[in-house]
C-alpha cells in the first residue's frame, strides 16, 4: 500500500528571512517582504512563515519567586491612546510595538511585563540609578510589587501615584529613595486576558523623582 500523505512540508530556510529581524514588522519593507516569502513558502511547499520565526522567542533566567521568563521579540502591541494625558514622555507615534516578557510565578500565575523606559524622553531615561546594585533592588522590588498584585486579582497596586487618570503604581527598593513607576496596560496583541504591565521609568532620588514627575506626567512633585 502506498504512502498517500506526501512530502511533510520543511520551514523555509533561515538565510531567506534572517536579515528581517533588524525591521520593524510595521513597516511597509518588512510586510513587503513577509507576503512575498510566504508566497513562495506555498509554491515550493515549505510550511507558512510565522513572526515567531523571525523574532524567537528566548528563555532567561527568571526574578526570585519566578519559576520562569520568556522573552517574545516584538511580542506586544499596546494602543498609544490609553497615555493620553497620563504619560508625557513616550517617543514616536502610533501603537507601541516592544518585547514582551512572560512571566510564571512560582504559584504558577501569569503575567506579562512590557518594559517602556527604552521608549521614554531622554530626561525620564536619565533619572534612572546608575549603580547595579541599586539598580538591581529595585528590579526586586518591582517583581515583588508585580507578585503582591496578582495575589490581589489584579487590583490596585499596594503603591498609587496620586494626581494621574489611571492607576499608576510604584516600587521603591525596602526604605530607599529609588522608584519605578508602572501600570496595568491593554493589549492588541497577544490576546489571552492576561495582565499586562508596562514598566514606565525609575528614579535614583528625589531630585530626579522630581525632574520624573514633571516631564511624565506633568506634575509637581512636593518634596
Amino acid at each position: 500500500m502506498s504512502d498517500s500523505t506526501g512530502p511533510v512540508p520543511t520551514p523555509l530556510p533561515e538565510e531567506l528571512f534572517g536579515h528581517m529581524r533588524d525591521m520593524d514588522p510595521r513597516s511597509f519593507e518588512f510586510r513587503q517582504d513577509f507576503d512575498v516569502l510566504n508566497q513562495m513558502a506555498k509554491e515550493e511547499g515549505h510550511t507558512a512563515l510565522t513572526l515567531e520565526q523571525i523574532f524567537p522567542p528566548v528563555e532567561v533566567t527568571p526574578p526570585s519567586n519566578y519559576k520562569s521568563e520568556l522573552i517574545v521579540p516584538n511580542g506586544a502591541e499596546i494602543p498609544r491612546a490609553q497615555f493620553n494625558g497620563i504619560i508625557h514622555s513616550l517617543t514616536g507615534r502610533g501603537d507601541i510595538l516592544a518585547d514582551e516578557h512572560r512571566l510564571v510565578t512560582d504559584s504558577n500565575q501569569e503575567i506579562r511585563v512590557v518594559d517602556l523606559r527604552p521608549q521614554m524622553t531622554r530626561g525620564v531615561r536619565g533619572a534612572a540609578p546608575v549603580e547595579s546594585q541599586r539598580q538591581e533592588a529595585l528590579d526586586r522590588s518591582f517583581y515583588q510589587d508585580l507578585r503582591f498584585m496578582l495575589s490581589n486579582a489584579g487590583q490596585r497596586p499596594r503603591r498609587s501615584v496620586s494626581g494621574v487618570g489611571a492607576t499608576v503604581g510604584y516600587s521603591r527598593a525596602g526604605n530607599n529613595l529609588e522608584r519605578a513607576y508602572w501600570m496595568p496596560v491593554s493589549v492588541v496583541k497577544p490576546v489571552g486576558g492576561v495582565l499586562t504591565i508596562a514598566r514606565l521609568g525609575d528614579a535614583k532620588d528625589k531630585p530626579s523623582e522630581r525632574d520624573l514627575y514633571q516631564t511624565m506626567f506633568g506634575l509637581k512633585l512636593q518634596i
